[in-house]
């Protein structure tokens, strides 16, 4: 663990190596981004291209529970601005089978959250509900055109037009890394390791404080304890699907050993009824031959020990050979 997360962390004499960390691994960047309200505005105003705004929130992994059940919504990097437009900031680094109803629960927990907000005077909605938005850096393309940027709001089918409700989603593929453009400098810098090669002046120039303020040294147990704690719950998840694993197999396993076990026990069972009634049957063949030889039939019940239901079947065969 020791080698590995050395081979991680920043290099603590080279100022620029930042070893594997980029702001695109979680653990990183909630070390980089915490109380960076400067870089955090940069990326809205490169890619929203919103100006003259002041952040007056900003919160590293901001939880927000649901109302009904206990599942929740999880903020990489949220923000408020000072005209009350709310932005979330997501790294995503895969594409998982719910992403389109992650948007969708996210967008709608962003309008949930200005709408618990008590605002004094909120004569109607628009003075409840002000704009918000979704920014998702992706490590690739999450569309077959391979699009740098992807907006997605709302359009009216019927008059085929956009509708501007307020609250939008920007997919960024940070594939897209044109020098010449401000948000592909921001989209390389956002996947680069060493401060020297960023392109970004923001962007270096908040690593370069990061790293000068001993980032690297103060790091190190921050990180570790972060990597523990995913570590943690990746054994969690893993004892638990390990579990169920192990439920299915035995339960498999168990399934077939009783099948064995029921057939042998089944093969003795009949085996031992087979038995019995062969021995039924020698017991009444006797019975009408003796009978059939003028012995008397008191003296064969006796004899033979037969049974009330072993005595009408040797009747039957009576009257059949008469």
């Amino acid at each position: 663990m020791e080698k590995e997360l050395k081979a991680f962390l920043p290099s603590e004499t080279d100022p620029y190596d930042l070893g594997q960390c980029t702001l695109m691994i979680d653990e990183f960047m909630r070390i980089v981004m915490k109380n960076n309200k400067p870089l955090a505005a940069h990326m809205i105003e490169v890619v929203l291209g919103l100006k003259d705004f002041t952040i007056v929130k900003l919160v590293l992994q901001d939880q927000e529970k649901a109302e009904l059940n206990y599942s929740y919504v999880l903020f990489d990097l949220f923000v408020r601005l000072n005209d009350g437009t709310l932005v979330d900031i997501e790294f995503q680094n895969e594409k998982t089978s719910d992403f389109n109803e992650r948007l969708r629960a996210y967008q709608s927990t962003l309008d949930l959250r200005q709408m618990k907000k008590k605002k004094k005077r909120a004569k109607d909605y628009r003075d409840k509900i002000k704009d918000s938005y979704i920014i998702f850096f992706t490590r690739t393309s999450f569309f077959q055109d391979d699009a740098p940027l992807v907006k997605i709001g709302h359009y009216d089918f019927t008059h085929h037009r956009e509708i501007d409700l307020g609250n939008y989603i920007y997919i960024i593929n940070t594939q897209y890394q044109d020098p010449s453009t401000s948000l592909g400098r921001l989209n390389h810098d956002l996947r680069c390791s060493n401060i020297h090669d960023m392109l970004d002046r923001q962007v270096k120039e908040s690593l370069l404080e990061f790293r000068h303020k001993g980032g690297a040294k103060n790091m190190s147990d921050e990180v570790k304890a972060l990597m523990d704690l995913a570590k943690s719950e990746g054994r969690a998840e893993g004892r638990k699907e390990g579990r169920k694993e192990g439920k299915a197999e035995g339960r498999a396993e168990g399934k077939a050993e009783g099948r064995k076990e029921g057939k042998a026990e089944g093969k003795a069972e009949g085996r031992a009824e087979g038995k019995a009634e062969g021995t039924q049957e020698t017991k009444i063949s006797n019975a009408v031959s003796l009978i059939q030889n003028d012995v008397s039939e008191e003296t064969v019940i006796k004899s033979l020990h037969l049974t009330p239901s072993d005595i009408e079947i040797v009747h039957q065969r009576l009257q059949a050979n008469a």
